[in-house]
């Protein structure tokens, strides 16, 4: 059972990994290569994606850290606890784009203007999604093979 429960965390931890690294990404990209209206909000929304990826690759390299992997039970809540405190900065950076996107900024190359108006949110909308699903996760789920 111990060892779903960690396969089950890992997984979780990951899919979570690909959206927001899909946000960091894209963040690295437009850094510098923004009008200044939109800089400062760049930045921030930069400073708060990269501490969620500080904190969440923390825990995928060592998950036993954060999360109980002998007791579904314990580990279900303590997830739950982890993505509602994530979800707090997410929240953050949802303003943020909110605050972007009502500049209505064009980026005159057009692959950069893709990732400032298309990837950028989308990234944080499945991002937020992923964080949904941890919120409800259920103690069978990690015992699962």
């Amino acid at each position: 059972m111990r060892n779903n429960i960690s396969k089950n965390v890992y997984s979780l931890i990951h899919e979570l990994l690909v959206p927001l690294k899909t946000i960091v990404g894209a963040h690295s990209l437009l850094d510098g290569k923004v009008p200044e209206t939109i800089e400062v909000l760049l930045d921030r929304f930069g400073q708060i994606s990269n501490k969620l990826d500080t904190e969440i690759m923390a825990l995928f390299s060592d998950p036993s850290a954060k999360i109980n992997l002998r007791l579904a039970e314990m580990a279900t809540e303590q997830i739950r606890l982890l993505s509602m405190e994530w979800e707090k900065d997410a929240e953050k950076l949802s303003q943020l784009i909110s605050q972007i996107n009502a500049t209505n900024t064009r980026l005159e190359d057009e692959l950069l203007n893709k990732v400032l108006n298309k990837i950028l949110p989308n990234g944080l909308r499945d991002f937020r999604k992923r964080l949904t699903d941890l919120r409800s996760i259920q103690s069978e789920q990690l015992m699962l093979k």
